[in-house]
């Protein structure tokens, strides 16, 4: 690019000058400043006229004005507590502490059209290298080079920083970054979704005490800990060239979200990432073309349709195990009322969303590599937590309570405008509303899933190399006569039924990850769906012969087990009796 040989040659005359003595420091700080302004309005221009398909783009304002050039680099010595100490300029150093905001099982996903490939990635691997600064609220990747360390990330919910690797370095060999300022100005109105009336009846504290079966209230742990599911689709994952460095930008945002959150209690809120979903098409975008506000008079500017985009993602992602599930888009999201757009819609959420068994989820507007979207997501999650705009009422009254109404012109994260001085804090009311709601959840949405540490997939899964029959024999092995009987919407479920001549019953039981579950498809986790494995084995699944059996007492009942946030449900061995060779309805 042009600006990368503006600041080569910037940066050689300065050398050589400094060499030879004849220039002041002042002077070359002058310089220095002035080629970074250059650096920054041609990048500026360059990176937000487009996001890579041709559309005009709006992103966060930065500018040189409000910025500066820094030399980081980390200290010798520690913290008090032992933390990593980087000092990014005078006044301004940072305790790191590591991040882990990863689930133990973490998962990636890679979905084409409707075909899903699950890849299992080591969480410490990914947490590498990040680091966070609860006080400063900062949240920052370090890369130690043998050039010098690399900074990027955000050193305050206003600045984010990033390395200038083309120009000069300072005395002390220290890499050049950039410093400059995110002012988000966002318009929250209309940028929520109420969920159907049952549903909010169903959560009312009203009902929620005087009509459920149990008479014992839901224990509320200390920690509420969310696991959170990201969806990212094409236009925002396409600026990353590794899904490493996708996870870890997505990592110091739920890290610089959650330093939002730490002022709240009883309980207090964790948000874990437990999945990122890679979207290579348009599964879940609904798109609508408008007059860009930018440019009113130009061509007709292609966005990003939230709410019908939001129907669509109940539809896809009601099953996930997540407690929410969030689109992360790389477009323009707009409203549209009454045949009108809003495209200063950065983001929207239904309302009490956590943990619903339909309608947890959102969508977030985000510029990749800006940092963006963190107040967004802070804020639309906010929403799903139970929490109104301020000055409004929460949906779930408490009757044990008078609600007292905050004003939205105090400026915190939950009023309809963003960027106001105190919009990285939650006003009380917006606490107190989180709390009301936490009180309507179930006892399983307090349920940590991500507990249970999958270890990382080996090459060849078990099942690869056994067939129905096959697992069936060895499940029962005591028994003579043992078959597989085919039933598709069994395997659908990564469920076989395994038939015993000698009793004269089929029982149900889940497919081990790997077996065959349909054209081309095979089971992980219980999950049948296109995993990027294949079986070996051409052997068929065989149908018992047809014969006469006598019904035999049930040895076993259908049982449900509910763990996690979304009640997952799963059955236990189930004895059907075999009278013919059709599929037994399930």
């Amino acid at each position: 690019m042009l600006w990368y040989g503006v600041l080569s040659v910037v940066s050689t005359l300065i050398q050589e000058a400094t060499s030879r003595g004849t220039v002041a420091s002042n002077l070359k700080q002058t310089i220095i400043v002035r080629a970074s302004e250059y650096s920054f309005e041609h990048r500026k221009k360059n990176y937000f006229g487009t996001n890579g398909l041709g559309q005009n783009r709006v992103g966060p304002k930065l500018g040189p004005a409000n910025g500066y050039i820094a030399y980081p680099r980390l200290l010798e010595e520690r913290g008090e507590h032992g933390e990593k100490l980087l000092r990014i300029k005078d006044g301004l150093t940072l305790r790191l502490e590591k991040i882990t905001s990863l689930g133990e099982n973490f998962v990636f996903t890679e979905r084409n059209g409707t075909q899903l490939f699950y890849r299992y990635v080591n969480p410490k691997e990914l947490e590498e290298g990040l680091f966070e600064d609860r006080r400063q609220l900062a949240a920052v990747s370090v890369k130690q080079t043998n050039e010098g360390v690399e900074i990027g990330g955000m050193l305050s919910p206003t600045l984010r920083i990033a390395p200038l690797k083309f120009m000069a370095r300072s005395q002390d060999g220290s890499i050049a970054h950039e410093v400059s300022e995110i002012q988000a100005h966002a318009n929250y109105n209309h940028d929520f979704i109420l969920q159907p009336d049952a549903l909010l009846k169903a959560r009312a504290l009203r009902n929620y005490y005087w009509n459920r079966p149990s008479p014992q209230p839901v224990t509320i742990p200390e920690v509420f800990v969310v696991e959170v599911k990201l969806v990212v689709d094409r236009h925002h994952h396409e600026h990353f060239d590794r899904f490493e460095n996708l996870i870890k930008y997505l990592l110091l945002i739920i890290a610089m979200m959650s330093h939002r959150y730490q002022d709240i209690t009883s309980p207090k809120v964790r948000f874990l990432l437990v999945e990122v979903e890679r979207n290579n098409g348009t599964h879940f975008s609904d798109t609508v073309h408008g007059s860009d506000p930018i440019n009113p008079k130009g061509k007709q500017k292609l966005f990003l349709n939230a709410e019908t985009t939001m129907a669509k993602l109940v539809q896809t992602q009601s099953t996930s195990t997540a407690d929410v599930v969030v689109l992360i888009t790389g477009m323009d999201l707009t409203g549209v009322s009454s045949g009108k757009l809003n495209p200063g819609l950065l983001g929207r959420a239904y309302v009490g969303a956590v943990c619903a068994r339909t309608y947890k989820v959102a969508v977030v507007e985000d510029v990749a590599n800006t940092y963006s979207g963190v107040s967004v997501l802070s804020h639309e999650l906010g929403h799903a937590l139970g929490m109104p705009h301020d000055g409004e009422s929460p949906q779930w009254p408490d009757p044990a309570n008078t609600w007292t109404r905050c004003t939205a012109s105090d400026e915190y994260l939950m009023a309809p405008t963003d960027g106001g001085r105190n919009s990285g804090h939650f006003s009380v009311c917006s606490i107190a509303a989180l709390r009301i709601f936490v009180r309507t959840l179930r006892a399983d949405c307090f349920l940590v899933r991500s507990q249970n540490r999958y270890s990382q997939a080996p090459k060849e899964l078990p099942g690869i190399t056994m067939n129905a029959t096959t697992f069936c024999k060895r499940t029962y092995s005591t028994f003579k006569t043992v078959t597989s009987r085919l039933n598709p919407v069994l395997n659908a479920r990564c469920q076989i039924e395994c038939c015993i001549y000698d009793l004269g019953y089929c029982y149900r039981k889940n497919m081990i990850d790997g077996m065959p579950c349909g054209v081309s498809k095979t089971c992980l986790r219980h999950k049948c769906g296109y995993h990027g494995h294949q079986t070996t084995t051409t052997t068929p699944r065989t149908r018992p012969t047809p014969t006469a059996f006598t019904r035999l007492n049930p040895m076993s009942t259908t049982k449900k087990s509910y763990s996690g946030a979304a009640c997952a449900e799963s059955t236990a061995s189930v004895p059907t009796f075999v009278a013919s060779t059709s599929p037994i309805p399930s």
